[in-house]
């Protein structure tokens, strides 16, 4: 009986302790959540904290709080999780903190976030306007222009903008250059931004210069839109104490560009500029200036062209220069020049620079040596162009040269030996003293001739070694000049001291002469724009010990001529 009854009041216990379990509330379970912040009336753009907490340990990513963007500016938010044990009791703390600064006006609500089963109770914000809050043009200006309002094909225009920044840099948020577009036309950058601090209305402010260059291909009617600014800045409000987060959006300026039409009266390869200026001067072989017309002028025609005197193998230099506005180097036209094949040419590889107004100016350099006597004329460069500011086409042109070219100077002198004066004969009487005298004498004649002609032999020797070493001074020369053109990677120069080495020596075998004309060669296309040849350090080796062989070959006959 008394089992029974044990077994009936454990059945009891256990129903009385399921159903106490039962009507416990799910959310005594469920962990204790907070949010807060740090005012909840506060002006437009002005900075405030809101902070979530949680009594577990929970993860920062349980939580949306992009949320709150529609409404206001956020920073980046923070988190962190602690432990804390006191008299054996163990507390963990998890936290967000996040700045916030209302982007409108009126009632704004921070919403309810659920965090491990439990929901923070929702925020009212009240946002009311500050008569006296600066606006985005108090920390960042805006300044673009477009340099042209009408392009034709081809032609370029510029787009200058300018960001100043009134405020301290490090009080940027997000800040964000948004480049310019335009439909239909290429743009891009001209050169590197420009950063540097200046002052402005008694304020020192930092300036970010760019320069893009917009380019037409078809004509029409196009719509540019400039460079904007995207970005908020931090600033502290002396007169309440408040940090505000300034929206310093700035929005982009558009401009109209019209490209008008090729004209169908245009002859030759389209060229369009608003200026093209075309000029020459010709250098002799040592550098100085030809006094000769550098640009042409219709009215004069007959005496635009001078005539020149020169020698076979004396270098002419030709620079030509080209400054066109508005156009890209790839635009640049290809100077072409035919002349006669009596003449060899050498060509440098076109040299672009940028004049102080900003337009790209090619130096075009040509070497031309004569090979033959003969009477030549040079060609005239022209170039056809439309002017798109008077709306018209022109015609740019340098003179050619007239030429008359003569033989060399033979410079080369051989060395002339004047023979000893020859010995006066004297006759002497002997008498008959028998043989031993004789035999005397003849191992005396002997032993002096031999002599002799050991110290002349030896003597000889060093003489036509020292002669042999001024001859090489000498010679060398333009050799050692060659050498240093090389080195210094002078196309030009290079050509000038072969040649004028190759007039210095003497008749050269066939083999030397084809394989000083196969150097030659790959001299004048080392440095070319097309056809371009390297050359090996390999092959200047064997090139240089070619010409000293030769140079001693010559040396040589000289000395035996001078010994004759």
């Amino acid at each position: 009986m008394k089992s029974t009854l044990s077994r009936f009041s454990s059945k009891i216990v256990s129903t009385c302790a399921l159903v106490t379990l039962l009507l416990i509330s799910p959310h005594s379970l469920a962990a204790n959540v907070m949010a807060s912040v740090s005012s909840n009336s506060v002006t437009k753009n002005e900075v405030f904290q809101l902070k979530i907490v949680a009594d577990e340990r929970v993860s920062q990513d349980d939580i949306d709080l992009s949320v709150l963007e529609k409404d206001f500016f956020m920073g980046r938010p923070s988190f962190g999780t602690s432990i804390n044990i006191i008299n054996g009791n163990k507390n963990t703390r998890s936290e967000w903190n996040v700045s916030l600064a209302a982007q409108k006006l009126g009632t704004l609500t921070i919403p309810s976030f659920t965090i491990a089963g439990a929901k923070t109770q929702p925020i009212n914000i009240q946002v009311k306007m500050d008569k006296n809050q600066p606006e985005a043009s108090d920390f960042i200006e805006l300044q673009t222009s477009l340099s042209r309002e009408t392009l034709y094909p081809k032609e370029s225009a510029l787009l200058n903008f300018r960001l100043i920044i009134k405020a301290d840099p490090r009080r940027l948020q997000n800040a964000h250059i948004i480049q310019p577009t335009v439909d239909g036309m290429s743009i891009e950058l001209a050169g590197e931004p420009n950063q540097y601090q200046s002052v402005l209305d008694g304020v020192e402010v930092t300036i970010v210069d760019q320069q893009y260059r917009i380019e037409a291909s078809n004509s029409g009617e196009y719509n540019v839109v400039g460079p904007a600014f995207t970005g908020t800045v931090i600033h502290g409000n002396d007169r309440t104490g408040t940090t505000q987060m300034i929206n310093a959006d700035t929005p982009a300026e558009r401009f109209a560009l019209s490209v008008l039409p090729i004209p169908d009266n245009y002859s030759g390869e389209w060229l369009p500029t608003n200026e093209l200026v075309l000029e020459q001067q010709w250098l002799d072989e040592d550098g100085q200036l030809i006094d000769t017309p550098s640009t042409w002028n219709a009215s004069n025609a007959q005496n635009s062209v001078s005539t020149l005197k020169t020698k076979v193998g004396n270098a002419l230099t030709r620079i030509v220069t080209l400054k066109i506005e508005g156009l890209n180097p790839n635009q640049f036209p290809n100077l072409s020049v035919d002349y006669p094949t009596s003449f060899r040419v050498y060509d440098e590889k076109p040299q672009f620079s940028q004049d102080e107004s900003g337009n790209t100016v090619m130096t075009l350099k040509q070497v031309l040596i004569p090979q033959t006597v003969a009477d030549e004329q040079l060609s005239d460069i022209s170039i056809h162009w439309w002017n798109s500011r008077q709306h018209q086409q022109q015609t740019a042109q340098v003179p050619g040269l007239k030429i008359s070219v003569t033989e060399a100077n033979n410079t080369n002198t051989s060395e002339v030996i004047t023979p000893a004066a020859e010995l006066p004969k004297t006759v002497s009487i002997v008498y008959d003293r028998g043989i031993w005298p004789y035999l005397t004498v003849l191992f005396a004649v002997l032993w002096v001739v031999s002599l002799g002609v050991i110290i002349r032999m030896k003597k000889q020797a060093n003489q036509a070694e020292h002669r042999n070493d001024n001859v090489a001074v000498s010679d060398s020369s333009n050799l050692e000049a060659l050498k240093q053109a090389i080195d210094t990677r002078d196309a030009i120069k290079s050509q000038f001291y072969l040649s004028r080495w190759l007039q210095e020596q003497g008749s050269l075998t066939e083999d030397e002469s084809e394989s000083i004309e196969h150097y030659s060669s790959k001299l004048g296309s080392a440095y070319a724009q097309i056809n371009h040849q390297e050359i090996s350090k390999e092959e200047y080796k064997t090139l240089f010990s070619l010409m000293k062989k030769i140079e001693k070959r010559q040396a040589k006959a000289v000395d035996t001529l001078t010994k004759l």
